[in-house]
């Protein structure tokens, strides 16, 4: 049986500037650029690869994946440099169909500045024999300012260059149209004409996102497609807009379309300890978010960070796309308090700043939907379902508790050791109480994303 082999992509990309005032001499110099590239492989003929020949025979989807070009330098993640890539083999089991991969740039800067017009670049994989072995041979390193590019037909009217026949497009985020081939770039992006007719409202279509939405898409390993980049802007910019968003110490939308995604706070000034992780594999389903399995698996972040969220001063969101059969708390967040959520058979229970829960009756068929549990007061508890109150609680809360603001959210657990919930959860959120009016806002911010992805 034939193995799989891989390369690494090293590289380059710098900008010819003037020469630096304070240099001694006159020559114009070279200086990095920053920006997110996506390379996207293809094998022509081959939309997917019968690895007859690998152990095991495997079928191989050819999937796009997301880099970075920092200070000029090529990298996987930006503290991590290089990129390692499939390489031709004869385990691919392609014949004589080169293997190549086209890298895309997208929100180039340099010294600050956007950047536009780089070039698509598409290179030739390299071939490994089968009886090259790494760790005695070394690794195949490809330089990307040394390494076969795909020869081009010569350009024709409008500036396209012919590779293949287009089957598919899209607008990248400076508002140009781009064609591709079974997922590879024909050509470069191009101005599309009608752009200068309606001006605003194009770029209100194919970019303009807020500092947020672009913070988020580069924190995610997989650059997401356009219509969830805009369905992100747009539910930030409805935050935003509702006076919400600069209260909040967690925004987790788990719906996403890669599990790396869904665990990420969306909040560009929290640490990566607010981020959340899982434990004992909970399912994660795209464009759902996670399953719990009901025994043993979890969400749990190392602390919320809390500077908005206090013991009379929260609300704590969740959406229920699927309720649980095993029992087990959905949600836990002890901060020197305790907050909590179940949904049950024919109930939800709830608490916030007591000592003890309350239960709401709700019918089974209700269950599902976004959920937030308030405290606006000593004396005041909310249940939200749907923007619409449903419960509250006017006992006075304990006021001998310690707040605690690095404590940790869990989900589908109250502790990570017992008792497991095996509910579906698409959203959760922490921070400051929000009114009734506010509770309606956000619970429509949130239906106009979840519809988009498919949730609602």
């Amino acid at each position: 049986m034939a193995e799989l082999k891989a390369f690494r992509l090293k590289g380059w990309w710098k900008v010819g500037v003037a020469d630096d005032v304070a240099d001694a001499d006159e020559k114009p110099e070279l200086k990095g650029l920053n920006a997110g590239f996506t390379v996207t492989p293809a094998a022509k003929g081959f939309p997917v690869i019968k690895a007859t020949t690998a152990e095991p025979p495997t079928l191989i989807t050819l999937n796009p994946i997301e880099g970075f070009i920092v200070s000029g330098r090529v990298a996987v993640r930006k503290n991590q440099f290089d990129i390692m890539l499939w390489a031709k083999c004869s385990a691919l089991n392609i014949g004589d169909t080169p293997l190549t991969y086209t890298l895309r740039p997208h929100d180039a800067t340099f010294n600050g500045q956007k950047l536009s017009g780089l070039p698509s670049i598409t290179i030739i994989a390299p071939t490994i024999a089968d009886d090259h072995d790494d760790e005695l041979d070394g690794e195949v390193v490809a330089d990307l300012a040394e390494v076969d590019w795909l020869e081009t037909a010569p350009a024709v009217g409008g500036g396209f260059k012919i590779r293949a026949v287009p089957n598919g497009w899209d607008f990248d985020d400076e508002g140009k149209l781009r064609f591709y081939a079974d997922g590879t770039e024909v050509g470069e992006g191009r101005e599309i004409p009608f752009a200068d007719i309606v001006g605003t409202a194009v770029s209100n279509i194919v970019g303009n996102y807020t500092d947020e939405a672009v913070s988020i898409f580069d924190r995610m390993e997989v650059r997401p497609d356009f219509d969830r980049r805009k369905a992100i802007d747009r539910l930030i910019r409805d935050y935003k807009g509702y006076g919400i968003w600069d209260r909040l110490d967690v925004f987790c939308p788990l719906a996403a379309h890669r599990q790396q995604a869904a665990l990420l706070n969306w909040l560009p000034d929290k640490i990566e300890e607010t981020n959340l992780r899982a434990y004992n594999s909970p399912l994660f389903i795209p464009d759902r978010g996670f399953k719990g399995n009901g025994t043993s698996s979890y969400l749990a972040n190392v602390s919320i960070e809390a500077v908005n969220t206090h013991v009379t001063d929260m609300s704590i969101g969740l959406w229920l796309t699927t309720p649980s059969t095993a029992g087990g708390w959905d949600l836990w967040l002890t901060a020197g308090w305790n907050v909590a959520f179940q949904a049950a058979a024919s109930a939800v229970t709830w608490r916030t700043a007591k000592p003890n829960g309350l239960t709401a009756p709700i019918s089974a068929t209700a269950r599902p939907g976004l959920y937030f549990l308030t405290q606006d007061a000593p004396n005041s508890a909310h249940l939200y379902k749907e923007g619409s109150e449903i419960a509250a609680d006017t006992r006075m809360y304990s006021d001998t508790v310690t707040p605690n603001p690095t404590s940790p959210l869990l989900l589908f657990s109250s502790n990570g050791v017992e008792s497991f919930s095996n509910a579906t959860l698409s959203f959760v959120s922490i921070g400051g109480a929000m009114d009734a009016t506010e509770q309606s806002l956000a619970y429509r911010a949130q239906t106009t994303f979840m519809r988009s992805v498919g949730v609602a």
